[in-house]
């Protein structure tokens, strides 16, 4: 699979904002990631993603909750759900999964793909964090793979059922409500239409024209937008231009200035004030010092050999989480399955 920075529309991979399709490994259906300290813009996917941070701390926003979490803590973001991340300490390192849950509901995990599973680590006791050792066991395991034989397909598609099936059948879940029709008006199918208008550039003017637009009062929608994204309308926008422009700087020639008016900058005196809030510098010191890396943060093979070494950490707990998945007494021949267990290398 290989393991790579977040990849979204050809044109603008990493600060793409809206509906995103990761390349998924044939085999597996999967695809995992690692990147360090970046700001990722509100996206969703059809995949469920697994996030574990392994050092530092991330804020994400998902269903207009905030999510603090720290080192060691485990997330599944279920598909569909609109989501951003923002990396609180300069430090952080966070790796991941995409999994397609269609196809593992097809190979005869049941209702996998209809259920939107509860896992969050950083909201529950002690207790729940032994729930997670396996998740982080396999998960380790798979991204270790990506590095050291990345062509082993079969081992990684065998951790990948393990996983799944771990999931399944250990934490609570919701039914998922069904997203098939187009016409479906309900509140986070809207703000999810109006987000992915405004990340593919769309001259959106107001708010007030969007209420218009969807047939609804401009007091709703502001509290709807508020709700889902947990930020204001007017704040979304203008984070989402500076995200375009920056993409614009880092990755196509000529002056600054041009780029802000074809980009719409009304105002580029509060504009450059922005953009320095932001990025922490000027639109010119960030084209001449922020290196073209595809993590936006570290340069990844820097981040790979560390992360290598922390991920190994948690290779122990792979023997447990497969003896829970398959053995219908979970006592059963603990001794053989610590020797068999796929964690040897």
């Amino acid at each position: 699979m290989g393991i790579e920075a977040w990849r979204g529309t050809d044109s603008d991979p990493v600060t793409s904002h809206g509906f995103r399709q990761p390349i998924l490994n044939q085999i597996s259906r999967t695809r995992s990631f690692l990147h360090s300290a970046m700001d990722i813009p509100f996206h969703w996917h059809r995949e469920m993603e697994i996030l574990f941070v392994l050092r530092g701390s991330v804020q994400i926003v998902l269903e207009g909750q905030i999510c603090h979490l720290e080192t060691d803590d485990v997330m599944i973001i279920n598909a569909n759900v609109p989501h951003n991340s923002l990396s609180i300490a300069p430090d952080t390192l966070i790796c991941g999964l995409h999994i397609d849950t269609a196809h593992y509901q097809s190979m005869g995990i049941a209702e996998f793909a209809n259920r939107a599973y509860k896992c969050k680590s950083f909201l529950h006791d002690k207790s729940f964090q032994e729930k997670l050792r396996p998740v982080k066991a396999f998960m380790a395991r798979i991204l270790l793979d990506d590095r050291k034989n990345p062509n082993n397909s079969a081992i990684q598609f065998s951790m990948v059922i393990a996983l799944c099936s771990y999931i399944a059948a250990t934490f609570s879940f919701d039914a998922r409500p069904s997203h098939s029709s187009g016409a479906d008006r309900s509140g986070p199918l809207r703000i999810r239409r109006i987000m992915e208008a405004i990340g593919m550039g769309e001259d959106v003017a107001s708010l007030t024209d969007l209420a218009r637009k969807e047939g609804i009062t401009l007091s709703h929608l502001s509290r709807l937008f508020k709700k889902q994204t947990g930020m204001h309308f007017r704040d979304y926008l203008q984070n989402t231009r500076l995200d375009h422009v920056a993409w614009d700087i880092l990755h196509r020639k000529g002056p600054i200035a041009d780029i802000m008016r074809e980009r719409n900058i009304g105002n580029p005196a509060q504009f450059y004030h922005r953009f320095k809030d932001r990025f922490g510098c000027s639109p010119a010191t960030f084209r001449r010092t922020i290196p073209l890396a595809p993590t936006g943060g570290l340069a990844i093979l820097d981040i790979k050999d560390e992360a290598m070494g922390l991920l190994t950490r948690h290779l122990q707990d792979i023997a447990p989480g497969i003896n829970q998945t398959v053995s219908p007494n979970p006592r059963f021949n603990q001794t053989h399955l610590d020797v068999v267990t796929f964690h040897q290398f």
